[in-house]
């Protein structure tokens, strides 16, 4: 029997020692994160295991014991029996503190676990918005570019057209020189006059060709109203909202920062006509499928938040992870028993039960009323609901009848820019037509001056001729190197600000009290104005982008300067596609990192996993062996 026993207190020190311990094989080049979450993980299978081994331990010894005691029964005397209850309790005492002891170490654990996931959550999140926030400043210089590289096209071909003119002045003054040359001063006088009067009657074309072009331009720009809309100017003409209804989702998608990605623009005017400019916009289909799933995601975690009408009061009126209504319904569930209170109590407690059921109360109405957590979860829902709406509708513009409207509104608009160009090109036409007649009428005149050397004359056109060639090769060259650089805005000059409704104020706009524009206010004198801040901006102050006064530079609206450099704009133009593609595509990564992270992060919290696991308690004298 004393062998027995020896056995037995043998077997239960090995399992003592059977305690297992997980480790884990990092990759030296993951991040510290993904680290962090490894180890914290390892912690925890590693307490949990150590748990259910003391467990299973504490079972196993107390199996073997009685499994010994009832073999040995008939020879157990009255003294040993009671020794073996007391080992036997000290033996059980002693597995249950050593279970206790993993179970602390299990919350511990289970509290590094969510620890690091949710610092891995925050951060993912963090990065995200870092990225938009990217992405919103890399859109900007992309829209910059482009407007950058056309103003420069134009300002080319106002400046070509002055030197093609230049040469055609000079040509004919050539021409002009070597027909005239032999001419007396009569026929030279005659020249004159009649090239005055053809001058004229030619102005007046010009005139004519410059009304024509102006109306056809007009009718352009007023041809993109439909789906374009236009501008306010402030103190002058009101804003144009679009008629079409893609012209409206255009402009919606536009107008928000997460949507814009799902729009897609292309130029469809012909790729060798620089007088006009036409956009059309169609939908990215991945890209309005991305941004579904976050606008129905976020509409599903409101209604989770907000919870029914018929959930389980919570614990307390602000229990983390219970829903609006079991935070209310905790509330009511206050309230009535505060109130069952007060009808119950004697008449002297009345005063202070009636007190507490009445603070009860207020806390429930509270509850429903602006800021409180029933009706900021239910405007919460209705807002992430009518954000899915609006979105929707705008998408549901992109195809079907309205579609339809918006492409043959492009059409009209093509059109229109067609006839432009053709009544500007007749303008421009006209323009050297007059050039070549003044050519020549300033010829005749030289002639009529004295010592007027033929030659001399024509060798001066000549050179004239070649300096407008040169320059039209350095204004077509200009079209190619303009880069668009930044500089911050330095100080405010007085010229302008922008008022609390976002309209521009010059000097003599007429603004109220307030500085915001009031078509009955007094006219403002361009001196100083008060930001949105509270603070009175005056010449030479720093200003960021909403015109409010900073102190650092560095905070400043950075302001584009397009003719600062001379780096190719069609190299600059492709690095900011290129850049915004790139954010693009990091940003819809981040976000399934992100919603990884969360996933995560809801399953650690929500898992059974984060609790002791349940053991089977073995049957009577059952051996269980250790885990």
């Amino acid at each position: 029997m004393k062998k027995k026993f020896i056995a037995v207190y043998a077997l239960i020190g090995v399992l003592a020692l059977g305690s297992t311990a997980l480790t884990s094989c990092v990759d030296d080049n993951e991040s510290a994160s993904v680290t962090a979450i490894r180890t914290a993980k390892a912690e925890q299978l590693a307490a949990l295991a150590a748990a259910a081994n003391a467990e299973a331990e504490l079972y196993q010894a107390k199996a073997l014991v009685e499994k010994a005691n009832a073999a040995n029964t008939e020879q157990i005397t009255a003294e040993n029996q009671q020794r073996f209850e007391v080992e036997l309790e000290a033996l059980k005492a002693q597995y249950e503190q050593k279970l206790l002891d993993w179970k602390k170490q299990i919350a511990q654990a289970n509290a590094n676990l969510r620890g690091e996931v949710y610092n891995n959550y925050v951060t993912a999140v963090g990065t995200l918005k870092d990225l938009e926030s990217e992405y919103i400043t890399a859109a900007s210089n992309l829209a910059a570019a482009k407007v950058g590289l056309v103003s420069a096209e134009k300002y080319a071909q106002t400046k070509i057209l002055g030197y093609e003119e230049e040469i055609a002045k000079n040509q004919a003054q050539i021409d002009a020189y070597k027909a005239l040359g032999a001419n007396d001063r009569d026929n030279l006088l005659k020249q004159v006059e009649e090239l005055t009067v053809k001058i004229s009657a030619q102005e007046n074309t010009v005139s004519i060709n410059t009304s024509a072009s102006g109306a056809k331009e007009k009718a352009f720009n007023e041809s993109m109203y439909a789906y374009d809309g236009v501008a306010a100017v402030p103190g002058s003409t009101p804003a144009i909202e679009p008629t079409l209804e893609t012209g409206k989702a255009i402009k919606f998608l536009n107008g928000n920062t997460s949507y814009k990605s799902v729009l897609n623009k292309e130029e469809v005017d012909p790729e060798d006509q620089n007088v006009y400019k036409v956009e059309k916009y169609s939908l990215l289909q991945s890209k309005v499928e991305a941004q579904l799933v976050t606008l129905e995601d976020a509409v599903e975690k409101k209604t989770t938040a907000l919870g029914k009408e018929t959930d389980e009061a919570a614990a307390s009126a602000d229990e983390l992870g219970k829903s609006a209504w079991a935070q209310y319904n905790f509330l009511k569930k206050d309230y009535e028993a505060k109130k069952k209170e007060y009808d119950d109590a004697a008449a002297v407690d009345k005063p202070t039960k009636e007190a507490a059921m009445n603070q009860a109360y207020q806390d429930m109405l509270a509850a429903t009323e602006p800021g409180g957590v029933l009706y900021d979860a239910q405007v919460a829902l209705e807002g992430a609901e009518e954000t899915l709406k609006k979105f929707n509708d705008a998408v549901a513009a992109f195809s079907g009848d309205a579609y339809t409207a918006y492409e043959a509104a492009i059409e009209a608009t093509l059109k229109a820019g067609e006839e432009w160009a053709a009544a500007k090109e007749t303008e421009d036409e006209s323009r050297r037509e007059l050039a070549a007649l003044e050519g020549e009428k300033t010829a005749a005149e030289d002639l009529l001056k004295a010592n007027k050397d033929i030659d001399l004359l024509i060798a001066e056109c000549e050179k004239n001729i070649a300096e407008a060639n040169a320059k039209i090769t350095d204004a077509q060259e200009f079209t190619h190197q303009l880069k668009i650089d930044y500089y911050p805005r330095q100080w405010w000059t007085g010229y302008s600000y922008v008022d609390d409704n976002n309209v521009t104020i010059y000097v003599g706009t007429p603004i109220d009290s307030d500085g915001n524009y009031d078509s009955t206010g007094t006219p403002w004198d361009g001196n100083s104005y008060v930001d949105a801040n509270g603070n009175t901006v005056t010449n030479g102050d720093y200003l960021d982008a909403a015109g409010n006064k900073v102190d650092d530079p560095a905070d400043a609206e950075q302001i584009p300067n397009p003719w600062y450099s001379t780096e190719s704009a069609e190299a600059y133009l492709s690095e900011c596609e290129a850049e915004v593609a790139n954010l693009e595509t990091q940003i819809e990564a981040q976000k399934l990192i992100v919603a990884q992270c969360k996933a995560e992060l809801d399953a650690v919290i929500n898992s059974g996993s984060m609790d002791t696991p349940a053991t089977d308690t073995p049957a009577e004298g059952e051996e269980t062996p250790a885990a």
